[in-house]
């Protein structure tokens, strides 16, 4: 079964999806950090340095399944001091 997904980028990260917004399927069953390297094509090495928030919450184990229907947006995490 496929689940329909809304996902929105920002920032420098536009640059490897080549636009913000859009709608994907995929597997059910699918985890956000198959969602970041296999669908969006982010090299695992940089996901330490992103937020997700799916539906609302910040997802802090990218293992966790995606649910169908999710809203999801993806942030790179800026620091400062």
């Amino acid at each position: 079964m496929n689940y329909t997904i809304e996902c929105e980028v920002f920032g420098a990260l536009q640059r490897k999806t080549k636009k913000n917004k859009f709608i994907l399927r995929i597997k059910e069953g699918t985890t956000y950090g198959q969602l970041l390297t296999k669908s969006l094509k982010f090299s695992s090495e940089h996901l330490r340095h992103f937020t997700v928030i799916s539906n609302s919450k910040s997802v802090s184990d990218l293992s966790e399944k995606i649910p169908n229907y999710a809203n999801i947006k993806v942030l790179m995490t800026i620091g400062g001091g």
